[in-house]
């Protein structure tokens, strides 16, 4: 659920800010979900439990990959991509986003182990996932851009 809101919120807001190229490659990254999704299902690890760890809070579903990790990595790695490249935003504005994004893709991992839901690798292979997601999003972003524009645009 929350990541739905966050991507109505980001949508919404850019939209409103006269970017709606950006607004639909943000609502794009909900194609993050079902690739979650399905890679839970085909990998069905089981989450860590408690007499094996510290288990703070009790998650539902497959434990492989992490899909907090996959979606923070591909949703706030995008928008801090995003953030770098408005440069005809004010600075700190962009600065904000920048940091408040990227500190959720570096931090987020190491919430879900302590919380005792993932094991390390969950979460390793959840950033890959969502890398692997990130570049393929930041390729077709930067190609229609390109395509709009003329202008040549390395990720």
């Amino acid at each position: 659920m929350g990541a739905i809101l966050s991507i109505a919120v980001a949508t919404v807001g850019f939209y409103l800010a006269h970017r709606p190229l950006e607004a639909k490659f943000i609502l794009l990254s909900v194609l993050s979900l079902p690739v979650i999704a399905a890679a839970k299902l085909i990998m069905n690890r089981q989450r860590p439990t408690a007499d094996l760890v510290r288990v703070v809070y009790e998650a539902q579903f497959q434990s492989f990959p992490s899909g907090h990790v996959t979606f923070y990595t591909v949703f706030f790695g995008f928008l801090a991509y995003l953030a770098y490249r408005m440069t005809g935003w004010p600075r700190g504005a962009r600065v904000s986003l920048g940091v408040f994004s990227l500190f959720l893709v570096f931090t987020v991992p190491f919430s879900r182990v302590y919380l005792g839901v993932h094991w390390g690798t969950d979460v390793l292979a959840g950033f890959l996932l969502g890398l692997a997601l990130l570049v393929g999003l930041l390729s077709w972003y930067t190609h229609t851009l390109k395509k709009r524009t003329g202008e040549d645009i390395a990720i």
